[in-house]
């Protein structure tokens, strides 16, 4: 039994200390630790977070895909299994993978191929180059996935051939195609970049990763006119016949 108990005060919580123990009422006081305001301030700060994290996995959605490509054909090639294209681990299945937009496959066609490429679209369709050249409208293979077509086949080429325009560079796939390059370069797997800037894009707008090109004019440029095509062509298959690449990293 506490004796003088009508001079026993409270101790705690801070807004019942010091007041007399008697008063004492448990409905009274808030046993919550936390209120609204902490409540609203941990969900946006919550919210926030999760939007930085989506934007960073969307943004990067397509090295994503890569990592997760590279681990399952190391996993497969553990197994036994080899790349589609694989030529007993020598020289390349193309002279050059060409980097193109889905919107610019009517110029690539009526402009590059043409005289560069030893392959054909059709019977009656013949490009009558001497280059064996990558075109995913030709040569994706059915059922793999576009990752899948991107990587192997970049990586067993000699070159990367890279149309420049604005459409292409409007889209993250084709920025993720120009970054793979680069790596590809610096790595060595691939021996040179090749940039034809074909609608004229500004230097402003042209990727960071390639500005050492564009500062030693290392890059084609189209024009509408008969002799400046032909001009075009004749670099175009000088750059593919060139024997090494550029002496500098791209970076």
């Amino acid at each position: 039994m506490i004796l003088n108990l009508i001079r026993v005060t409270c101790n705690s919580p801070d807004a019942w200390k010091g007041r007399p123990y008697l008063s004492f009422d448990r409905t009274k006081i808030n046993c919550v630790w936390f209120n609204l305001t902490f409540v609203i301030i941990l969900s946006v700060a919550s919210g926030f977070v999760i939007l930085t994290i989506c934007i960073i996995i969307y943004r990067k959605r397509w090295w994503i895909l890569f990592t997760c490509c590279r681990f399952i054909c190391h996993d497969s090639s553990s197994h036994g299994y080899q790349p589609l294209n694989a030529e007993d681990g020598q020289g390349w299945a193309y002279d050059a993978y060409i980097s193109y937009s889905g919107d610019d496959y009517n110029w690539v066609l009526k402009h590059l191929l043409p005289g560069v490429d030893s392959g054909e679209l059709t019977e009656d369709q013949l490009f009558n180059g001497e280059f064996k050249l990558f075109f995913h409208d030709r040569d994706s293979v059915p059922g793999r996935s576009v990752m899948s077509n991107i990587t192997d086949n970049m990586e067993e080429s000699k070159k990367v051939i890279i149309v420049l325009t604005k459409k292409y560079l409007s889209s993250d796939l084709y920025k993720f195609e120009i970054e793979l390059a680069v790596k590809l370069k610096t790595d060595g797997t691939i021996v040179d970049i090749i940039v034809v800037n074909v609608s004229g894009v500004p230097d402003s707008k042209i990727p960071k990763c390639l500005h050492r090109k564009v500062a030693k004019n290392d890059f084609l440029e189209w024009e509408e006119d008969e002799n400046a095509m032909q001009v075009f062509k004749q670099r175009l298959i000088n750059q593919l016949r060139r024997v090494g690449g550029a002496t500098e990293v791209i970076v």
